[in-house]
């Protein structure tokens, strides 16, 4: 098994790793699958209140406020609890969001929504044009899994990308 010390982890700045060249040993992804079906009531156009949700309108804005907006601005702690800075983390999570979530996002928070693109432009350019953003767990069957074809297909952000599966 292999140990680390939890500070000097902590002491770790990733904006300056490369991580073609820095990665060795034992790896770890985290993948966030941010998907959210759609809510909104066809007759309406409009999601109607949902009491579980509370003290929120509907679970696209708790979800919003618990999860995808706290990613997007991350805090960075001291030792003595205080900020002392701001990170993308989905410029550093591998993840997939779902088309009906990312067009909520962009229609109810512009600016969650910029950063996420921004974070995966960010992740392409550190990445060798291989973003942290891949749509494979959106599909039916999961192929991130297995061996994926190399097709190019529309992500949920409408942009083309060849799928990148996670194992070869």
């Amino acid at each position: 098994m292999t140990s680390f010390d939890l500070e000097s982890v902590r002491s770790i700045d990733p904006a300056n790793l490369d991580p073609q060249s820095t990665a060795t040993g034992v790896h770890v992804t985290i993948h966030g699958h941010f998907y959210q079906p759609p809510r909104e009531n066809p007759y309406l156009d409009a999601i109607e209140r949902q009491p579980s949700a509370q003290p929120f309108h509907d679970w696209n804005e708790r979800i919003h406020s618990e999860c995808y907006r706290p990613n997007a601005f991350a805090r960075v702690l001291n030792d003595r609890g205080e900020i002392v800075g701001i990170v993308n983390n989905y410029e550093y999570l591998s993840f997939n969001i779902g088309p009906t979530l990312m067009s909520w996002i962009e229609r109810h928070d512009l600016e969650v929504y910029q950063r996420i693109l921004e974070a995966d432009r960010r992740s392409c350019e550190r990445l060798n044009g291989h973003g942290k953003r891949d749509r494979a767990g959106l599909q039916s069957h999961h192929p991130a899994l297995g061996k994926q074809s190399r097709q190019t297909d529309a992500d949920s952000l409408g942009q083309a990308r060849l799928p990148h599966p996670i194992w070869p």
